[in-house]
């Protein structure tokens, strides 16, 4: 924009100076004329390559900014995941009076699952098995919440 400026001045001052001044003319007005006018472009040229810098510069940064908010996007991402993601070891089935029943070990969890106390309390029951009592979460209901079991390794 300001070599585009500079250029229509230039080309401007250039053409009224031509217009005004006599057929006639000493070399010296005709020299400084020129110097004058050799000057105006070169500042015109050195406007327009600092702004072309700043440009680049300010492309440089927007593009670093964008890489390191995308970075940030799959950082979370893979929190998020993790947080959902619960150790397999600590699916257990246990004995229960009626039967079988296969829960999450509320005191595995607490040991290999770093998140455990972000999980859901309507998920959370006490087992009656044939060896005392033990705390447990469904895995119906954890899936409800977005909880998956997985292979840790």
């Amino acid at each position: 924009m300001f070599t585009k400026l500079t250029t229509a001045l230039s080309a401007a001052a250039l053409s009224l100076s031509l217009a005004t001044t006599p057929a006639i003319a000493d070399s010296k007005k005709t020299e400084n004329f020129i110097a004058a006018a050799a000057l105006v472009t070169l500042l015109g040229l050195a406007a327009h390559e600092s702004n072309k810098k700043k440009q680049e510069q300010l492309k440089k940064k927007q593009e670093q900014a964008k890489k390191k908010r995308e970075q940030e996007r799959r950082r979370q991402a893979s929190n998020r995941n993790q947080r959902r993601s619960l150790p397999l070891s600590c699916l257990q089935t246990f004995r229960v009076q009626g039967g079988k029943e296969t829960a999450f070990n509320e005191t595995c969890l607490e040991r290999n699952f770093k998140f455990e106390k972000q999980m859901p309390n309507q998920c959370r029951e006490t087992l009656w098995t044939d060896k005392g009592t033990r705390r447990v979460y469904q895995p119906r209901c954890l899936r409800r919440y977005g909880y998956e079991a997985r292979n840790y390794y």
